[in-house]
């Protein structure tokens, strides 16, 4: 079994980071999916998108409803 993992070379954390993601998302394109649950939806999920769409990308929310293979 072959096993990868890949992700962008920088990592960034820090309070409130979430508020001002877009600007440091950008520099990976414009579009992009928010996948989140109800939950986390109300909890954070519809600011963190009106801030990811105010920082000018183009996002598209999925519900993810539990299931994740067929």
């Amino acid at each position: 079994m072959t096993t990868a993992f890949a992700s962008p070379s920088t990592f960034f954390q820090g309070k409130g980071l979430l508020k001002e993601a877009g600007k440091y998302i950008k520099a990976y394109g414009d579009h992009g999916i928010l996948l989140t649950d109800d939950i986390v939806w109300k909890l954070i999920g519809e600011t963190f998108y009106s801030d990811l769409v105010n920082a000018g990308l183009n996002i598209e929310h999925i519900v993810f409803n539990g299931e994740s293979s067929p």
